[in-house]
């Protein structure tokens, strides 16, 4: 909607403060709200391609000119959406498919796993050096 209005665009990750104590069960509720993220993503993703195929469909009326100028930023911020989906599932500690993966592991594991957080990517590194290393 922004794109046909001509106001500028973004999609871009933000954190999302969770309080805890709202959840029932902190581990099964915390998978829930990482996995909304990406599921959202991949929501908007699907609407807005249904948006544009719907639009497509008017580009030969007497407007549609302008219609097709700006169907291939549509087309882009589509995919934006998906690769933002792609990214945030990837099991690095910050992101949300981090938070997938601590909810997966078993206790002691996702204790060491959750020390790792603050540290962001590097964590990630880290972890595949020790698992290397073990080898």
């Amino acid at each position: 909607m922004l794109l046909f209005l001509h106001l500028p665009v973004s999609v871009t990750p933000s954190p999302v403060p969770v309080n805890f104590n709202r959840l029932r069960s902190p581990r099964f509720g915390m998978m829930i709200v990482a996995a909304a993220g990406p599921l959202t993503n991949i929501v908007l993703a699907i609407l807005s391609a249904l948006a544009m195929r719907v639009v497509a469909g008017f580009i030969n009326a007497s407007w549609g000119r302008k219609l097709r100028i700006r169907l291939p930023d549509a087309a882009r911020v589509s995919g934006d959406h998906i690769i933002l989906a792609v990214f945030n599932l990837f099991p690095a500690a910050p992101l949300d498919g981090g938070r997938v993966l601590y909810t997966l592991l078993p206790q002691p594991a996702a204790r060491a796993y959750a020390r790792l957080e603050p540290f962001g990517f590097l964590s990630c590194w880290y972890c595949c050096i020790q698992i290397r290393s073990r080898k």
